[in-house]
């Protein structure tokens, strides 16, 4: 049961090798489970095709739901304690448009988010542009692949998108920085 006054260090008391543990083993389950999630969509658009009136989703809007739920499960449950809750993974799950990102406990604000910093001794550099980047002033988005100059949400995961920090509108920048050049820590949300 969830109390209301319940006041959580959990978060903040994490030690950054079970951080990245929790961040690693889930990009391994998107590795190791993406064949079955295009399976089962190509599964749902035959089915939805075959329905009256029923048009099914974009393969990136099946997979965003897909990944949010498993990022719920596999990441904010074992680093945040009840009432807390991670900014979503991507884009979010679109299941309940327009009223929810998150799969679970859709009615619990979030608290913390996912950054990026880079490893000891590295540079951060975007592999789109050739340029080295502060990743204090982007935001953790998703992993990616690397393929003709932009990103695309395919296996090998080995890279991390990160976006812009308040940019206005769609004029924000994207950049990509190898996966192996980055750690990750978890930090609250400043209100």
């Amino acid at each position: 049961m969830w109390a209301l006054c319940f006041k959580s260090t959990r978060v903040s008391n994490l030690n950054s090798n079970i951080v990245n543990s929790v961040i690693d083993n889930f990009r391994q389950a998107l590795i190791s489970g993406v064949h079955q999630v295009e399976r089962s969509y190509e599964m749902y658009v035959n089915e939805s095709n075959s329905r009256e009136n029923e048009y099914p989703d974009s393969f990136n809007d099946y997979f965003d739901d897909w990944a949010q739920c498993l990022w719920e499960l596999l990441v904010e449950r074992t680093i945040c304690a009840p009432l807390e809750r991670l900014r979503v993974y991507g884009e979010g799950s679109d299941y309940n448009p327009n009223q929810y990102s998150h799969v679970f406990f859709q009615d619990v604000g979030e608290s913390h988010e996912i950054i990026c910093r880079v490893k000891k001794d590295h540079y951060a550099v975007d592999v789109i542009t050739g340029e080295n980047v502060k990743l204090e002033e982007y935001q953790f988005m998703r992993f990616a692949a690397f393929a003709g100059g932009w990103f695309k949400l395919s296996p090998p995961f080995d890279h991390v998108q990160l976006d812009e920090i308040n940019a206005l509108g769609a004029n924000y920048k994207q950049i990509l920085i190898p996966f192996n050049l980055v750690e990750f820590e978890v930090i609250k949300i400043s209100t």
